[in-house]
């Protein structure tokens, strides 16, 4: 019960911080959450959650969009092309984004990229 209140609650924060536009750090597991955890989910982030996974093509325009929409600050802009630090969560917002569809993750290569416009808005897929 105390761990549902607890997720609620800091759920509530990081939606509010990604509706306003705001970046959020990974709330630090401690040794008993680690524990809890269990191997799998270690070994999972370890060695499937990670930023080597991604892959940018030459149709890569620079535009900064996958940066922007980045709710980790975790993509910079080296000699042109987004480089993918340590702090990746694996949401694909910056394969979605993209307008020219340069990046890739493993197996998205070649699928449907989605997009979660706000109500009313339009869906901007065009190159910056």
């Amino acid at each position: 019960d105390r761990i549902i209140r607890q997720a609620t609650r800091r759920i509530g924060q990081v939606a509010e911080e990604i509706s306003t536009g705001q970046s959020f750090s990974p709330q630090q597991a401690g040794l008993v959450d680690k524990a809890m955890s269990g191997v799998v989910n270690s070994l999972f982030y370890t060695f499937i959650v990670s930023g080597r996974r991604f892959t940018v093509d030459d149709s890569c325009v620079s535009c900064e969009r996958c940066i922007e929409i980045c709710p980790l600050n975790n993509i910079s802009m080296v000699e042109g092309k987004p480089v993918w630090g340590k702090n990746c969560t694996f949401c694909m917002a910056c394969i979605a984004d993209c307008p020219t569809e340069a990046i890739e993750a493993g197996l998205s290569k070649g699928k449907r990229r989605y997009t979660f416009p706000k109500q009313g808005e339009e869906v901007n897929k065009s190159p910056c």
